[in-house]
C-alpha cells in the first residue's frame, strides 16, 4: 500500500515538473519573441530578405528570422504571439494543470488575425515609420482584412467587431480567469518597476 502510494507520489512530483518545464518553455518563448519584434531592424537577413549585413536583433539570426516575416504578416498583430504563450507559461507554472490546449490553440489562430486587423484601423491615423516591413500596422494580412470588409461595413463597425473578437478570442485563447490575469499582471509591473532600478 504504502509502495503505491509512493509511486503515485513520485509519478505526480515527476509530472508536475515536467509541465512546468514545458510552462517555462512557454514563457521563454514570450520573452525571447518580444525581445525580436521590439528589435526588428529591416537590413537584418530573414526569411523575406537575403543579406549580408551583421545580425542587429538581439534575439540573434533566429530573432531575425522570425521577426520579419511575422510582422510583415501580421504587424503588430503579433502581440497575440507573446500574450498567449505567456498565458500558457503562467498558467503551467502555477497551477500545472494545462487542459485543452488544442481549443486553445484553435482560439489563437483565430485571434492572429483578428488583432492584425485592430491594429490595421491605426493606418487611418498615422503614418508606418519608416523600416517598417509592411504598408500597414497590422500587416499584410490586417490590411487585406480592412481591405476586404471597407465595402460592406463602415471603419467604425469594423473597429467595434475588431475589439470584439481580438479580444475574445485572446482571453479565451490565454485560459485564464480574471484573478489570474490580474496576479499575472501584478508580477509583470513588479518585474518592470525592479528592471527601472538598475537602469
Amino acid at each position: 500500500m504504502k509502495k503505491g502510494k509512493m509511486a503515485s507520489s513520485s509519478k505526480n512530483f515527476f509530472r508536475n515538473r515536467f509541465i512546468e518545464i514545458i510552462g517555462v518553455g512557454f514563457l521563454a518563448f514570450a520573452l525571447f519573441a518580444t525581445i525580436s519584434f521590439l528589435t526588428y531592424d529591416p537590413f537584418d537577413p530573414s526569411l523575406n530578405l537575403v543579406s549580408n549585413a551583421k545580425v542587429k536583433n538581439l534575439g540573434g539570426v533566429a530573432g531575425a528570422y522570425i521577426s520579419g516575416p511575422v510582422l510583415s504578416f501580421l504587424g503588430l498583430g503579433c502581440i497575440a504571439l507573446i500574450i498567449i504563450p505567456a498565458a500558457w507559461g503562467w498558467n503551467m507554472v502555477k497551477k500545472n494543470k494545462p487542459s485543452r490546449l488544442w481549443l486553445k490553440t484553435t482560439f489563437l489562430i483565430f485571434a492572429l488575425p483578428l488583432t492584425a486587423g485592430l491594429f490595421a484601423l491605426l493606418d487611418a491615423a498615422f503614418s508606418v515609420p519608416k523600416g517598417w516591413p509592411s504598408s500597414s500596422f497590422g500587416g499584410f494580412i490586417g490590411s487585406y482584412m480592412f481591405d476586404k470588409a471597407s465595402p460592406v461595413i463602415t471603419p467604425w463597425g469594423f473597429a467595434a467587431a475588431a475589439i470584439l473578437f481580438s479580444l475574445t478570442t485572446i482571453f479565451l485563447a490565454a485560459g485564464l480567469t480574471r484573478r489570474q490575469w490580474g496576479n499575472m499582471m501584478r508580477h509583470v509591473y513588479s518585474a518592470v518597476n525592479i528592471n527601472r532600478r538598475f537602469i
